[in-house]
């Protein structure tokens, strides 16, 4: 049912607000893009100060992840407290997958590259505490530049791999005489 590496509904809140899964606490409702231009703006209306409102254009409806980016970028210290919890969960979430999978090397979507230098050591920290130390040892880690073009890319070479692909060869058995 297409679901396999569904990270995003990894539960890293304990009780956390309701996914679109219909789960609670789901990664993607603490680290997704819509998810930090909400908190951005729950916060903003509970009287958190912020240049996001003002990035924004004044209208809280029109927050985005970008203001939050931009904003944290600027020192804001909202966006950055934002940003570094969504990085723990995040990590969290990603060292779940190492301890399960025991992968070589670990490639972050490139809009985590857009904001790497605010949150790519905390998630690279947090993956170094909770996961399997054996796990970690020679793990690499790294943000993508393929962009918008990954997915489909992903799936050509899927293609073409099978489309090329050497059948195997039976070995025969061996028969004492």
């Amino acid at each position: 049912t297409e679901s396999a590496g569904e990270l995003g509904h990894v539960r890293v809140l304990e009780n956390g607000p309701v996914c679109n899964c219909g789960s609670y606490g789901c990664l993607e409702t603490q680290a997704s893009l819509p998810a930090l231009a909400s908190q951005a703006v729950r916060a903003m209306k509970e009287g958190a100060v912020s240049r996001i409102l003002e990035l924004a254009g004044g209208e809280a409806d029109r927050v985005t992840a970008e203001h939050v980016f931009e904003a944290a970028r600027q020192g804001d210290k909202l966006a950055l407290g934002i940003l570094d919890k969504a990085a723990e969960y995040l990590g969290v979430a990603v060292a779940g997958a190492i301890n399960l999978f025991n992968p070589e090397m670990v490639i972050f979507d490139s809009k985590l590259g857009l904001v790497s230098e605010l949150m790519l050591e905390t998630v690279k920290r947090v993956i170094q505490r909770q996961a399997l130390a054996v796990a970690t040892r020679d793990l690499k880690i790294g943000v993508s530049t393929l962009g918008e073009e990954a997915g489909a890319l992903g799936a050509a070479v899927m293609v073409l791999d099978k489309v090329f692909e050497i059948p195997q060869r039976t070995v025969p058995e061996f028969v004492e005489v």
